[in-house]
């Protein structure tokens, strides 16, 4: 099916939404300094105002062509002012094309990118370990359009899918941007990833890096097996070279960097099993892989091992796990998803996790943990879902005691959530949330925290209008 640009332009979707955020208390940056006090540091008061704005306009026709712009200004940020006079800080377009003939997806603009299980690169939002498991296998879904306000996962320049035939489909794609970061005369020292633009010293960071990454995938989708190969090229204008410290020995250290992995899944009956190996350009080896029995009566039941070598470097690389990158971590998970009586579903899981080498905050190598979550579900109707959760968390951390001796000891997390949903024949929306947190080092004194929020949503009927309202009271 190719649509004709006159039945496009007629019945295409436009969309058009803002949202505004204003605090009503004063943070220490907006704070007004003297002169004195700011030509001593400038640094001291943001460049803007305290309220955050974003505009986003989209336009759709069913689901094979998008189309659309996202502009955002983060609070403290100038807007049409100072050292931005180009009004928001962050734009980004967008068009994103699917199923089109043989072409399955083609993005010009600002797109995303995930394959396999993530351990090449995964630009992707993910739930992680909290997600369900129902979804925590499920493979990523190639090339995709990037409509959010992050002003870091993801990529700038072109990207294609092609269905070569009925069971395999090519992929290739091409980005080349400005990233944020320190640079010294030689090395980039980090890359900044937050996207604010508030200080005069953030701004010295703004597009002061250019990345450029080109790869492609091949995929197989068979009837009792999928298959898939990611090779992925990664290079900087100038090499990367973060300040050397004892957690960061294994950072990626370079100018270019390349990986390669295959991700597969194969399942028979009620069975089945999937992961992804990767490697990159220096030897090192990614591998997670999973078994799922899912029987009928929606019980599912799923065990997963996870290997991630501290010398493996993948810039976008994001997977499951305990850290934020894939590297310097290995891991054993069960969980478990299941009916307990009509309307009431349990979910639980528990990830025993190992930490090879040092990481941030923690001085000593080969640490080991726990995170165990259990969540009851009760849904009697479409319009009504609650539920109730408690996760318990257990890794070492480094603690600085009165003497100033410093030790790393178990930091312990818990947390408990209740949510209620209400919809109200799809007009009007509730959501209730109470929240409670606690959190100590072993054998020291624990802190505690407390949120109760409640938001509202209404669509209008005879108006292309939707109004939605938050408040929320926090307690630290």
């Amino acid at each position: 099916y190719k649509p004709t640009l006159k039945q496009v332009l007629k019945y295409g979707k436009q969309e058009l939404s803002t949202r505004v955020d204003m605090p009503f208390y004063t943070k220490s940056g907006y704070k007004l300094h003297t002169k004195e006090e700011l030509k001593k540091n400038p640094n001291k008061q943001y460049l803007g105002y305290g309220y955050y704005h974003s505009l986003r306009y989209s336009f759709h026709y069913r689901d094979k062509i998008y189309l659309g712009l996202t502009a955002e200004k983060d609070a403290g940020e100038p807007f049409f002012a100072g050292q931005n006079r180009k009004g928001y800080d962050f734009y980004s377009p967008y068009l994103f094309i699917r199923n089109m003939g043989r072409i399955k997806s083609l993005a010009i603009g600002n797109y995303r990118l995930s394959y396999g299980y993530g351990l090449v690169i995964n630009t992707d939002f993910g739930m992680g370990k909290t997600a369900t498991l129902s979804t925590l296998g499920n493979k990523n879904r190639g090339i995709r359009k990037h409509s959010s306000t992050d002003e870091y996962n993801y990529f700038q320049g072109a990207a294609a899918s092609y269905k070569v035939s009925k069971r395999w489909t090519t992929d290739a794609f091409y980005s080349y941007r400005k990233m944020d970061g320190i640079v010294n005369n030689r090395f980039i020292t980090s890359l900044k990833k937050d996207g604010y633009h508030r200080l005069y010293r953030e701004f010295e960071k703004k597009n002061m890096i250019t990345n450029q990454v080109i790869g492609s995938n091949l995929n197989y989708n068979g009837k009792y097996c999928e298959l898939g190969l990611t090779a992925v090229y990664n290079v900087f204008n100038k090499p990367l070279n973060p300040d050397l410290k004892p957690y960061n020995k294994f950072y990626p250290r370079g100018k270019d960097f390349y990986n390669v992995g295959g991700d597969y899944k194969f399942f028979w009956k009620h069975f089945s099993f999937l992961g992804e190996t990767a490697i990159d350009k220096s030897g090192a080896v990614a591998t997670m892989n999973m078994l799922s029995y899912s029987p009928k009566g929606g019980t599912q039941l799923i065990v997963m091992n996870r290997y991630y070598d501290a010398k493996y470097q993948s810039i976008y690389g994001r997977s499951i796990g305990e850290g934020s990158s894939v590297q310097n971590e290995s891991g054993f998970y069960i969980g478990l998803e299941t009916k307990l009586l009509r309307y009431i579903r349990m979910s639980c899981y528990g990830d025993f996790f190992y930490f090879p080498w040092k990481k941030y905050l923690v001085s000593e190598p080969g640490t080991k943990g726990f995170d165990g979550l259990i969540q009851l579900s009760y849904s009697p109707t479409y319009q009504l879902e609650m539920f109730i959760r408690y996760r318990y968390k257990n890794k070492k951390k480094d603690f600085t005691a009165e003497d100033k001796i410093k030790q790393t000891i178990p930091y312990i997390q818990q947390k408990c959530r209740y949510q209620l949903n209400y919809s109200l024949k799809d007009k009007l929306l509730l959501k209730t949330i109470a929240d409670y947190v606690r959190v100590n080092y072993r054998n020291r004194s624990a802190s505690t925290g407390f949120l109760l929020s409640q938001s509202a949503g209404y669509k209008f009927n005879d108006l292309p209008f939707q109004c939605d309202i938050s408040l929320s009271l926090i307690h630290i």
